[in-house]
């Protein structure tokens, strides 16, 4: 639980990060050199003949120029900087949060009722983790059916992403969020009517009842299998399925050398294998 703990923190810094060094110092050094060239321009042309004088002045002005036209221009376009997150990174964030927040509210009371058999703490505490535990288990559920269909897109359409407007694509990405995590709250809080703490063979045991209503509680179980597992299973199999399909079936321009297509072909192996291999452990952990 701890490795989760300190495995998830170091995620979010890192999704979250945006470093802005990298593009100073690259604007600072293409400055810097600018000018160092202008100076010795001017310098040089001191000492030199009138005539060639006269076309080291023309280039420093030329020089000039183009300095001004690179600061205008990154002005007028500072967010297209190379070192800005991705919206993937958003989509790995909604992750972290969830499995982090897993790891504080649900495995410590989870776990110790499984190992001593019976529920230890307040009776207030049971609902809210039974409903904390499922509002994180849908959000990690359709973030990653969204990743799925993020990934689907950026494999038909590529360039989609660049014709878009970065903080509107931003703006889409967190209203995307926004949605999963209102389904999940909305979603998750008839946990919070129907979970109590119910005395069985003399032990405290926190779980559902639903009064005799059964019909209530199996419409409530295929929504659940339909929304957690089976919807999102399908979307996911779907998109990541037509991915590999994509990626096998694509022609790789350029010189087709044995030893270069034999290994593509193992990449794209690899690629089914771990697409398979997600699925099957899906399939088994829930």
């Amino acid at each position: 639980m701890l490795l989760s703990l300190l495995g998830n923190i170091v995620s979010l810094i890192i999704f979250l990060h945006r470093p802005s060094h990298y593009r100073q110092s690259t604007n600072s050094a293409f400055y810097s050199s600018l000018r160092t060239r202008s100076t010795r321009v001017t310098r040089s042309a001191e000492d030199e003949q009138p005539e060639i004088a006269s076309r080291r002045i023309v280039a420093k002005q030329d020089c000039d120029h183009r300095r001004g036209m690179v600061t205008r221009v990154n002005f007028a376009l500072p967010h297209y900087s190379g070192c800005s997150p991705s919206s993937f990174n958003h989509y790995l964030a909604s992750l972290a949060v969830s499995d982090l927040l897993m790891a504080i509210f649900c495995i410590p009371f989870t776990f110790t009722q499984i190992c001593l058999g019976y529920w230890p703490f307040n009776y207030l505490l049971c609902p809210m983790v039974v409903y904390a535990q499922l509002v994180m288990v849908t959000a990690s559920s359709l973030t990653n059916t969204a990743i799925s269909l993020n990934r689907l897109v950026g494999v038909i359409n590529p360039m989609r992403r660049k014709r878009w407007n970065t903080d509107s694509f931003f703006c889409r990405t967190s209203c995307r969020l926004v949605f999963i995590w209102g389904v999940a709250l909305v979603g998750s809080s008839v946990q919070l009517v129907v979970t109590r703490v119910h005395t069985e063979l003399g032990l405290s045991v926190c779980q559902e009842a639903w009064f005799g209503d059964v019909q209530s509680r199996g419409i409530y179980t295929v929504v659940l299998f339909l929304v957690i597992y089976a919807g999102p299973l399908g979307v996911q199999g779907a998109t990541y399925g037509f991915i590999s399909y994509r990626l096998w079936r694509r022609a790789t321009p350029g010189e087709r050398i044995r030893s270069m297509e034999d290994a593509r072909l193992k990449e794209k192996k690899r690629v089914l294998i771990i697409n398979f291999t997600y699925e099957i452990y899906k399939i088994l952990i829930f």
